[in-house]
């Protein structure tokens, strides 16, 4: 599954648990165990205090319990940065009546 449309809230909108739920999981490759499975971002946002060798665990439960609340991205990292970017050069201003913004693949979108 892949996660283009995370949410940004403005403040009235936002809260603990719709900040944390809005991170993205990846999987860093050969390193991902260098770097103690980071990449378990909802978990690791959601649950601060689960020690880095039970994060795969917990989040292989928490996907299993909630898969309408995953969200993964697989994209090399290097590419997904340099995607995401443009999408926010395209679409930096945001109108002042929006509480809940995500980033468009639509070209045409400023």
């Amino acid at each position: 599954m892949q996660q283009w449309n995370v949410p940004w809230f403005i403040d009235s909108e936002w809260n603990y648990a719709r900040g944390q739920l809005s991170t993205v999981d990846r999987h860093y490759g050969h390193v991902h165990w260098i770097i103690h499975s980071i990449g378990t971002h909802q978990i690791h946002h959601l649950f601060p205090k689960i020690p880095h060798y039970r994060l795969e665990e917990a989040t292989f439960y928490f996907r299993k319990s909630y898969p309408n609340l995953v969200r993964i991205n697989n994209d090399r990292i290097l590419s997904s940065f340099i995607r995401m970017g443009k999408k926010f050069i395209r679409q930096r201003y945001i109108g002042k009546d929006v509480s809940v913004f995500t980033y468009s693949d639509d070209q045409n979108n400023n």
